[in-house]
Parts: C-alpha cells; structure tokens; sequence
C-alpha cells in the first residue's frame, strides 16, 4: 500500500495538492491501495525558505519509483522510504541520501529530487 505524505504546506494548499496527486495516480495499478496524508506542518530550511516536499512509503521499490514518476508534475522534492511489514528500516542520513539519488537517477530527477 503506497503511502504519500504532504509536508510543508498549509491546510488548504495541502487539499489542493491532494487533488492533483489524486489525480496523478487514479489510473495506477495500486491506485485502490494508495494513502496521501496532509501532515500540515512547517519545513523551513535554515535561511527560512518553505521546503515542502513528499515522503512515500511503500512495502515495494518498484511500486515507491512508480509513484515518484506519476508525481513528478507536482514539482516537489521527494524523500522515499521503502518499508517491509516486519521488518522495520531505520536509515542514517547517508543512506537516505543515497536512496534519494538512486531514485532520483531512476526517474530522471537531479541529486536534489527536482
């Protein structure tokens, strides 16, 4: 069950981009399973700058790339998670950075999921 979450953005801008997600991903072959949560919190980078951005979760890698590529239009970063039922994955910074370049390069993303 793919797991979309939209962090960073407001409430109301946060339903909007529910929408467009929704829309993205109808014709999916998981669509039936897919979870998009609204978190409604801040993300600031240090200069102040707003940072939204989308975490998936997904049980299967190539399900979790698939979204990112039906995602791609809503022009946000992209942080992956890739979870088995089980077995919980706890990931250092440099693993996640290496996760997010590897699906980045898969898609056709830069190094920053852009």
């Amino acid at each position: 069950m793919p797991n979309v979450e939209i962090h960073g953005l407001s409430r109301e801008s946060g339903e909007a981009m529910y929408s467009q997600a929704e829309r993205l991903l109808r014709g999916a072959p998981f669509a039936d399973e897919v979870v998009i949560s609204i978190m409604g919190d801040v993300v600031r980078d240090l200069k102040g700058y707003q940072k939204p951005f989308l975490r998936i979760f997904s049980a299967d890698e190539a399900e979790a790339h698939q979204v990112m590529s039906l995602l791609k239009p809503l022009d946000l970063r992209y942080e992956p998670r890739i979870s088995f039922v089980g077995e919980p994955m706890i990931m250092t910074g440099a693993q996640r950075a290496d996760a997010m370049r590897s699906s980045a390069n898969n898609i056709g993303l830069d190094s920053t999921g852009q």
